[in-house]
């Protein structure tokens, strides 16, 4: 198993959107790999209090993009979403 980095705790780091502080927690990221949508969850990120963005460090962008790459087996799947898929042009 590859050792996952852990968000590491740093002075105030203000959210870039609206302007509000941001806290060390875990976010949620969706990868597309081939014809495969996959939700990781429990990612080490940085999370705006005020707007909710996640914010991720070079380390784990990086891991992510490995993660890309990759074969993501369904076996390892903790559960199975349904997801609805829409056209932009139909909103």
């Amino acid at each position: 198993m590859v050792e996952r980095p852990q968000v590491v705790e740093q002075a105030k780091v203000e959210c870039p959107f609206c302007g509000d502080d941001t806290s060390p927690e875990v976010g949620k990221i969706f990868l597309f790999v081939n014809d495969q949508t996959v939700l990781i969850e429990n990612v080490p990120a940085r999370i705006c209090q005020g707007c909710k963005e996640e914010f991720y460090d070079d380390a784990i962008l990086f891991q992510i993009e490995q993660l890309r790459a990759k074969t993501l087996p369904a076996s390892q799947a903790q559960r199975i979403l349904q997801v609805p898929v829409l056209r932009w042009e139909d909103l």
